[in-house]
């Protein structure tokens, strides 16, 4: 509740700011004495008198005023003051004063959404970061690390596009025309890019349209733009793995000197490494005390590896190497599960 509360007194301080900024610019601007520019309403718990004008916080941060000079009717005019009263004022320079408000805000409305145009926003790049063994994706001829060119001979440029036509299209055939790189068996050969077309039918499920309806939406199984972490799981301590220091939430940073983002990257630069027969794999990492398998730590994004390991080239899974992706991270406190035998670290 209260990160809602602080949420809309952040999202409404500006606004109310820059309204009554307005008033107050126009005011100086036709020489009105300007005696208070408040940010909030009711008792000031914070004021600075500048010049003329007192400016203060209030305790109700709902709002704001500037009180200008002569703008009660009922109140008296001190005749040393009477040029600078808001009611003497010509009509026209009185209406400029009091839409100044409104017309900053707007102002301010096509700022924000001009620098939103010029900065532009985050969005995930049409590449497929996992493609799950078995699945519709998989058998209709994704992998790991295509990327999507165009749908229907509509160009995307990010994954949000891609979803959007697969979510509108439930039982109707869609062509995707990707664009693969097949690696280099050896160091003298060097990457391909492939450019090829793959027929998949996106499969009904439920779903919602964009007015909150119940629809039928479409989705092809085993497709994802997100990979899964490089955290490891070492399920028997006496494996290859095991034996060589790897615990259950290491965090993989490098692979054969390669930078990898998730284990679908390990998984490939693994595939590729048992062809071309290298004599061992190298692992930087850091244990996983300083992962994001512990959420309780907090640890900020590691960089570089703190520790390193080799082992044998044998595929992850006879290493012991697992993704940590079903393996249990926490568990609560007189749970059921915790009351059935189940650990942290069980797979």
């Amino acid at each position: 509740m209260f990160l809602y509360v602080a949420s809309f007194i952040l999202l409404l301080g500006p606004l109310v700011f820059v309204h009554e900024f307005g008033h107050f610019i126009f005011a100086k601007l036709f020489n009105v004495r300007v005696d208070t520019f408040s940010m909030g309403f009711g008792p000031k718990f914070l004021k600075k008198k500048w010049g003329e004008t007192e400016y203060c916080l209030s305790i109700v941060p709902l709002g704001g005023y500037v009180k200008l000079y002569g703008q009660d009717p009922t109140e008296a005019i001190e005749p040393q003051y009477r040029n600078r009263a808001l009611n003497n004022l010509d009509a026209w320079k009185r209406f400029l004063v009091f839409v100044a408000g409104p017309l900053f805000n707007f102002l301010f409305a096509i700022f924000i959404f001009a620098m939103m145009l010029v900065i532009g926003e985050p969005h995930m790049l049409p590449i497929v970061e996992r493609v799950v063994p078995g699945s519709q994706a998989y058998l209709t001829g994704f992998r790991s690390g295509d990327v999507i060119i165009a749908v229907d001979r509509q160009v995307v440029t990010k994954f949000e596009e891609v979803a959007r036509v697969i979510s509108e299209s439930p039982n109707k055939e869609l062509v995707f025309r990707i664009k693969r790189t097949i690696p280099a068996t050896t160091a003298a050969v060097a990457p391909k890019v492939q450019v090829t077309e793959i027929k998949a039918e996106p499969q009904p499920v439920p779903g919602l349209s964009v007015y909150g309806e119940n629809v039928e939406v479409g989705s092809i199984e085993g497709l994802f733009n997100v990979g899964r972490y490089t955290t490891v799981g070492v399920s028997n301590p006496t494996s290859v793995a095991g034996k060589a220091g790897l615990k259950t939430g290491d965090e993989i940073l490098l692979f054969n000197g390669i930078t990898v983002k998730n284990w679908e990257t390990i998984q490939s630069e693994a595939k590729l490494a048992l062809g071309k027969r290298v004599p061992k794999f190298d692992f930087g990492y850091v244990p996983h005390e300083a992962s994001y398998w512990t959420p309780d730590s907090h640890p900020q994004p590691a960089t570089k590896p703190s520790n390193e390991v080799s082992l044998p080239v044998r595929p992850l899974d006879q290493l012991g190497l697992y993704s940590t992706e079903l393996f249990v991270s926490a568990l609560k406190d007189s749970s059921p599960a915790q009351a059935a035998g189940i650990e942290i670290g069980d797979r």
